[in-house]
């Protein structure tokens, strides 16, 4: 089983994909470093935070909200 799960990560470490892990409250557990790349913050600066500190201001609440609703719901996209 280790092995399985020591496969899985680099699978997901070596992903082009920006893929990050949240834990039930919403805070970044993980980031790969694609998602490193895309959002401009460091792993250290995302682990423990919520994802709102990406926001950016272009959209309004009803936008976060509905996205909230369908991560919540594992509604796909």
């Amino acid at each position: 089983m280790l092995n399985h799960i020591k496969l899985f990560q680099k699978a997901i470490d070596q992903n082009h994909d920006a893929i990050a892990l949240f834990n039930g409250d919403g805070d970044y557990i993980y980031v790969n470093e694609s998602y490193v790349k895309r959002t401009g913050y460091s792993a250290t600066e995302l682990i423990g935070k919520n994802p709102k500190i990406l926001k950016s201001g272009y959209h309004d609440e009803s936008f976060y909200k509905n996205l909230w609703q369908r991560l919540l719901s594992k509604t796909s996209f």
